[in-house]
């Protein structure tokens, strides 16, 4: 491909990009203009026609920062690799065109270069440079895109003692020789017309470099602590040196050489060369002996007083003071340390009230760095500063007033990230990325590791931080091995058949449930009901961790609050929450229908604020519900039509679907976690293509009697469609979901609604699953296998004991009152708070309680279509007896 190509790579990325502004932005043949700086976002930045490398703001006052093409589209550059390959005739094409982006191209002329493949295994290849001859030792270079926590130098044997100079260049000896750290950069110089040769190291000692040739030195290394320290190393050893003249040079802190070229672009000699007595100014303040003479040497060039400074490890304050009748400029040190700001932790669980905290590293002169998080208040109290370093960082500030609101002023300016503090896991509608605390999603579907301090890049310069919850503790790092989606899915379907491919579809469609809400308003629960030990919790544990979450759900015990439970479900967002039914008397006294409004996205909570304003702080739904019971606790028609049922019984196991649940838990959890990543990797095409399934599969239901129903079911044939679609599965799913739908149907119009109705069926659920301690709370007449001396309650009567049966089953949406309430209201009620003895308890004792009494004949048959028990057929009463 022709050099040009890449140049209309750039252009057609700062076209699609928001930098771009339309209607306005042109090209004039040399610079590009007006674009929206990524810095200050203002319309006043520009970048070079002919090489666009960089953005560059023209508000040199206010902000005029110099922003490369390669930060704001990484993209674009870790591709140069795979759109530029090698070939037979240039084998070292991707490293050409890695240069070029680095604003290179008459400094190429001579050079002697390679492309490495795969560097490290990490994936990228590295352009290196022979500093000896080519094909010997060593060699220097740096990897083309490295990967997160990957340095980007490497060497090929020991660069101690080696330096490297253009081996196309004749170096005039008597002439200034610029000694940079980087080859990159003294390439840099190189192109502007300068001679220059790479130490390869800030750490390198100058006296076994050999540069006894060069008779006018200039080091020109990077503006930071290594690189002051190295300068002042150089400076030492060529102190007094016959025959060496020394100088020193530094960029601006913070940029290099390269970056520095760049910017320039067609100007960058002129630009050098216009700016070099600042760089010798810069190298003058690194090579101060003292901290008045960095003051002195600052005062001189700046004609104002540095304020707040660092020197050698130390913070110090300069500052005019007047002694009689002139002005002295007064030297005194603030703080045994010096500090940087990591980052701004931004907390926007309220949009109208954001709070920036602020992620601060002391490194003391002698000691380890710490690191700590202060607030607004902690930086806006000078006088509390002190107090603040000595309790953080075992360190000293002893500044007053001004020192202090001068490091305040400091800390709160400095360019670091932002970091925004999520507080779920899942989708992030702020950067339309999914978030998972090892790794997370762009909107195009690729996913991305954390950087070397954990954090994710969203935006140029903006930071997402997964949320420090119990649920990321639960979090899966998926990684992939020999199950891919396909394997994983099918041994599912063989394990548990349609109930499997009902439920994973359901899952993916609450992995999509932002775009479901935005245009539908609702997303149904799922439940996994029936009897013990058919393999409810052992599906939904695999579907969990499709999700990446390791465990079966959410207990509903009363170990477990209500503040708890709300907080656990809003921790995820278009992921799904699973509610685990507990132990008969372990059970929280859940009002299911607490969760009707969730079908339609309502809040989680509403609280008011402590404030006098009218102001509330709201706890949202983000994600779905999936029940896992025995029996199901929907008391209302209302929340039944909300829920998809999907019913387990020992019919459905077999030796065959045995085997393959055990093959299934010999599968590491970590293979089942990459499952919603591949399904991500198709984002776009679930995107675009759900709503039109949707349609279709509604229509294909209509008719069957409960247009909610049908809409409910149609959602997940049409979700289990493109599911088999992407990854080419064939199962056709419409019979299994059509007849789900009658079912349902059928079980809304037959089954009571009322509070009393319901509280019957439980009863009889209890007694139906075999719970033994339901013996001696619920009593009528031919109850088998008690004893001679039982007393039963008259003829056709059911008696119970409602607080021991609450406590047993749990849940239940009302309260005591309420109940009691409905219960007296029922056709069959007969009494109330009369004496009952029950059966022999395991202790011995026969308990005497208060209990209800009712006429079995009554209270609708809500279980008339089970089938008759091993035990025989239906008593006299109209239920199935205990053993």
């Amino acid at each position: 491909m022709p050099a040009g190509d890449l140049r209309t790579r750039q252009i057609e990325a700062l076209k699609a990009s928001e930098y771009w502004i339309s209607g306005k932005t042109r090209d004039n043949g040399r610079t590009i203009s007006p674009l929206k700086c990524p810095e200050c976002g203002q319309a006043k930045a520009w970048a070079y026609s002919a090489a666009p490398n960089a953005i560059n703001c023209n508000r040199a006052n206010q902000c005029g920062a110099v922003v490369k093409l390669s930060e704001l589209f990484p993209d674009l550059y870790q591709k140069i690799e795979k759109e530029f390959p090698p070939t037979k005739k240039d084998p070292h094409r991707p490293a050409a065109k890695y240069l070029e982006t680095r604003g290179l191209s008459k400094s190429l002329e001579g050079l002697h270069y390679e492309y490495w493949k795969d560097v490290r295994k990490t994936g990228s290849g590295a352009v290196m440079f022979p500093v000896g001859e080519p094909g010997k030792k060593p060699y220097n270079g740096r990897l083309i895109s490295p990967p997160p926590g990957e340095g980007k130098t490497h060497n090929w044997g020991s660069t101690a003692g080696w330096f490297w100079k253009h081996p196309g260049r004749e170096y005039d000896l008597e002439k200034e020789i610029l000694v940079t750290e980087a080859i990159i950069n003294s390439l840099s110089l190189d192109e502007n017309g300068l001679q220059s040769i790479a130490a390869l190291s800030a750490g390198q000692d100058p006296g076994n470099l050999g540069l006894s040739e060069f008779k006018k030195l200039t080091a020109a290394f990077d503006n930071d602590p290594a690189g002051r320290r190295a300068l002042r190393k150089w400076k030492r050893h060529f102190d007094g040196k016959a025959g060496v003249e020394f100088r020193a040079i530094l960029p601006p802190a913070g940029v290099d050489w390269n970056d520095l070229l760049v910017s320039w672009g067609q100007n960058a000699r002129a630009s050098f060369d216009a700016n070099r007595p600042e760089y010798e100014f810069q190298g003058r303040l690194a090579l101060a002996n003292s901290p008045q003479e960095y003051a002195d040497l600052w005062y001189e060039w700046r004609q104002v007083p540095p304020g707040l400074f660092d020197y050698d490890g130390e913070i110090y304050f300069a500052a005019l003071k007047r002694v009689g009748k002139e002005e002295v400029l007064t030297v005194a040190k603030q703080a045994n340390f010096i500090c940087e700001v990591n980052h701004f932790a931004l907390d926007a669980t309220s949009r109208d009230r954001p709070e920036y905290m602020y992620n601060i590293t002391v490194n003391p002169k002698t000691g380890r760095p710490v690191s700590f998080i202060a607030s607004a208040e902690d930086l806006g109290q000078p006088g509390q500063m002190s107090k603040l370093f000595l309790a953080r960082a075992k360190s000293w500030w002893a500044g007053e007033r001004k020192p202090s609101v001068q490091l305040a002023k400091r800390i709160s300016e400095t360019r670091a990230p932002v970091v925004r503090q999520a507080q779920r896991v899942g989708y992030d509608a702020d950067s339309r990325c999914y978030l998972f605390k090892h790794f997370i999603i762009k909107p195009d579907g690729r996913a991305e590791l954390p950087n070397d301090k954990g954090f994710f890049e969203v935006k140029r310069r903006e930071y997402l931080r997964p949320p420090s919850n119990g649920v990321v503790d639960r979090l899966i790092k998926p990684e992939r091995g020999e199950n891919d989606v396909v394997s994983l899915y099918t041994k599912l379907c063989l394990a548990w058949g349609d109930k499997a491919a009902v439920g994973m579809a359901w899952a993916v469609a609450s992995w999509f449930v932002h775009l479901i809400s935005e245009a539908l308003g609702f997303m149904p629960f799922l439940s996994f009901h029936g009897e013990p030990h058919t393999g409810k919790s052992s599906l939904i544990q695999f579907m969990q961790a499709c999700q990446g979450y390791d465990g079966e759900g959410l207990p509903m015990i009363r170990a477990n609050t209500a503040k708890g439970r709300i907080r656990e479900l809003a921790q995820r967002s278009s992921m799904f929450c699973a509610l685990l039914e507990a132990n008969a008397g372990e059970s929280a006294r859940m009002d299911f229908d607490q969760f009707l409004t969730l079908y339609n996205f309502g809040d989680l909570q509403v609280r008011a604020r402590t404030t006098n304003s009218l102001e509330t702080q709201t706890i949202h739904f983000k994600s779905t519900l999936a029940f896992i019971q025995n029996h199901e606790a929907f008391s209302s028609a209302a929340m039944r039509e909300r829920v998809l049922s999907v019913r387990f019984d020992d019919e459905a196991l077999s030796a065959h679907s045995k085997a393959v649940y055990d093959e299934l838990k010999t599968i590491p959890r970590s293979e089942w976690a990459a499952v919603l990543p591949a399904v991500l990797r198709h984002r776009q095409t679930f995107e675009n293509k759900w709503l039109d399934y949707f349609n279709q599969a509604r229509r294909e239901l209509s008719g069957l009697g409960n247009v909610r129903l049908e809409e409910n079911h149609a959602l997940v044939l049409a979700f289990h469609r493109i599911f088999t679609e992407v990854f080419h599965i064939e199962y056709d799913l419409a019979p299994a979901i059509r007849g789900l739908t009658k079912a349902k149907i059928q079980e809304v119009e037959a089954k009571p609604s009322g509070l009393a109705d319901f509280f019957f069926d439980s009863c009889f659920s209890l007694i139906r699953n075999k719970t033994e301690e339901a013996k001696c709370c619920i009593d009528w007449p031919g109850l088998q296998g008690i004893g001679a001396s039982r007393e039963p309650p008259a003829a056709g009567q059911l008696c119970f004991s409602l607080n021991a049966v609450m406590d047993l089953y749990g849940q239940f949406r009302a309260t005591v009152k309420d109940l009691q309430a409905a219960l007296r209201a029922h056709p069959a009620y007969v009494a109330s708070n009369k004496n009952h003895r029950y059966a022999i308890e395991p202790d011995g004792t026969r308990p005497t309680k208060k209990s209800w009494f009712f006429d079995l004949a009554k209270i609708p048959r809500l279980d008339e279509d089970d089938e008759d028990t091993e035990e025989g057929p239906d008593d006299a009463e109209g239920r199935p007896p205990f053993d």
